[in-house]
């Protein structure tokens, strides 16, 4: 009797433990960038356990700006776009931006969309100044 609650512990740790492993998250994100008018830039961003959930770009400010989801760019502009690689438990989506203008400077946010309440989220800031002359 005593053995077979040992081994019910047992499995209960092993599968709490494996739920908290399997659970989706970021565990990369670029750091801060900072780049001159006219250049590209490319921003990483790598989640865990999220093979298929919806992987957001988004660009914070007054109002949100909804780049991506997943490799499907939102934004009508040419000057975006994302690129998605996978391995066997992550996936890399990095979202690249050319011809950068003053006006692409800012917070950019890499979102998991698990549910409405659950959307883990990491951010890198991007500075664009003048080129020097």
């Amino acid at each position: 009797m005593n053995s077979f609650l040992v081994y019910l512990v047992f499995l209960a740790v092993t599968l709490r433990t494996a739920t908290l492993q399997d659970r989706p998250a970021i565990t990369y994100i670029s750091p801060k960038q900072i780049k001159a008018v006219g250049d590209a830039v490319s921003l990483s961003c790598v989640a865990d356990n999220a093979v298929d959930i919806p992987v957001l770009w988004t660009k914070v400010a007054e109002h949100t700006l909804y780049i991506s989801s997943g490799s499907a760019l939102v934004v009508p502009d040419n000057r975006y776009s994302v690129a998605t690689h996978r391995n066997a438990t992550s996936l890399e989506f990095t979202l690249t931006i050319s011809n950068l203008q003053l006006i692409d400077a800012g917070l950019y946010k890499c979102v998991l969309s698990i549910g409405p309440e659950n959307r883990p989220s990491a951010d890198v800031e991007l500075n664009v100044r003048q080129p020097s002359q």
